[in-house]
């Protein structure tokens, strides 16, 4: 069965946030049972309905023969309770030429409505803008190839800029500032990792700090969820933001604090 991998699952709650949609299914990951073929079904699935792998679009490539059962594509609404649709379509018509630019290269395709009203698709695989049967009159649809699972959070980070961008009057989630402010990842498997401007770093290299770019940028999540990183059953996912500059990053993992918490990660680690 079709599942939605983890850091979809995190764009998901981000792009509820920005556009106030409340609907968890007015952003979509798992195809349904109207789904045969496509992004939205996980590998396994399509070699259940006998489709792998070449009677799937979706799979071949041989980038997209991986995955395991993880969807990697969402339908993302066009009825924004902020911006309304003219910000959702403003919002996928960015993206598109984004893509076309040559930045976001972990994703596929986008099905979209242009601005004439015109439903069409954008695919980077053959480099072609053409008309769509998709029903992109009520959602976006983008296509993440399969085996960038994981290491998409760059371009996560440039769909929501281009979000708050395309909403009127949008502000950017505070960024809070402290000593004791992290962010970290824990995967399903325990492997934890730390969030530093849009890249997962494992806590056994945190000397890749030096070399990441650009400047880190990070979300914050309810300090509920902050105080639970450090007890015993942590959940799967804890973020925590830090300041965007070098240096308090490197205060923030030496303070007592910090330590403690990079301690507390490892442990869970190589205890799981």
């Amino acid at each position: 069965m079709t599942v939605a991998p983890l850091d979809l699952v995190a764009l998901r709650t981000s792009i509820m946030d920005r556009t106030g949609v409340t609907n968890f299914a007015a952003v979509g990951i798992n195809g349904d049972g109207s789904h045969d073929k496509g992004y939205h079904l996980g590998v396994l699935t399509i070699q259940r309905k006998g489709n792998y792998p070449d009677n799937d679009y979706s799979t071949t490539q041989l980038r997209d023969r991986v995955g395991a059962d993880y969807a990697s594509a969402m339908d993302v609404t066009l009825e924004w309770i902020h911006g309304g649709r003219s910000a959702a379509i403003k919002w996928s018509n960015s993206v598109v030429a984004t893509r076309k630019s040559g930045l976001l290269p972990e994703i596929r395709a986008i099905n979209y409505m242009d601005m004439q009203g015109r439903k069409r698709r954008y695919d980077s695989l053959t480099n072609t803008d053409v008309p769509s049967t998709d029903s992109v009159d009520i959602h976006t649809h983008i296509e993440w190839w399969r085996n960038t699972e994981g290491h998409r959070l760059s371009s996560f980070a440039v769909l929501l800029n281009l979000m708050d961008q395309s909403i009127p009057g949008a502000i950017a989630p505070p960024q809070p500032i402290g000593d004791d402010e992290m962010t970290f990842y824990r995967a399903p498997t325990g492997s934890v990792y730390l969030s530093i401007g849009g890249a997962l770093v494992s806590l056994s290299s945190l000397a890749e700090l030096n070399a990441v770019t650009p400047t880190p940028t990070l979300v914050n999540l309810p300090q509920s969820l902050v105080d639970r990183a450090l007890a015993a059953q942590a959940p799967e996912v804890v973020n925590v933001a830090v300041e965007a500059t070098e240096d308090v990053i490197a205060s923030t993992l030496e303070s007592e604090r910090g330590q403690v918490a990079i301690r507390g990660a490892v442990n869970y680690e190589e205890s799981h």
